[in-house]
C-alpha cells in the first residue's frame, strides 16, 4: 500500500506530461500584413533600371550612381547597393530596396533605405 501511492502519483504526473497541449487557431489576425515602406522613394524613372540585374549605372545630372548586383535582404526584399558620388568627389554608399507590390505600369517602387551605420570607425572598449 505504501508503494502504491508514490507509483500512482508518478504515473499520473507522467501521463499529464505526455499529452500535447491543444492547438489554438486565431479567428482574427493579430498582425496586419501591410508592407512597411521605409526610406525615400526613388523616382519612378529609375525603377526599370533597378529591376534589371544587368544595370550597373544610373544616369543622373548631379551624381554618378554606380549600381551593384542585387541581393535579398533578411526581410525578403530585393535590394541593390548604390555608390553615389557627387561633383565634389564625396562618396556615399547606400542601399535601395524594392517594394513587393507592383505599380500600374508593372514596375516596382524602389526606396533609398536610411543608413544604420553613421560612421565607418569602430570603437573598441
Amino acid at each position: 500500500m505504501k508503494r502504491f501511492f508514490p507509483i500512482l502519483s508518478i504515473g499520473l504526473m507522467l501521463a499529464g506530461c505526455s499529452n500535447a497541449p491543444r492547438q489554438v487557431e486565431a479567428s482574427i489576425p493579430l498582425v496586419s500584413s501591410q508592407e512597411l515602406k521605409v526610406g525615400t522613394l526613388i523616382p519612378s524613372k529609375y525603377s526599370d533600371l533597378l529591376d534589371s540585374s544587368s544595370t550597373t549605372y544610373l544616369p543622373n545630372d548631379d551624381y554618378q550612381v554606380v549600381v551593384d548586383k542585387p541581393f535579398t535582404s533578411s526581410l525578403g526584399y530585393e535590394c541593390r547597393p548604390l555608390q553615389i558620388t557627387d561633383s565634389a568627389g564625396n562618396i556615399q554608399k547606400r542601399i535601395a530596396c524594392a517594394s513587393e507590390e507592383q505599380t500600374q505600369n508593372l514596375s516596382r517602387d524602389w526606396y533609398l533605405i536610411p543608413n544604420i551605420v553613421h560612421s565607418p570607425i569602430s570603437i573598441e572598449l
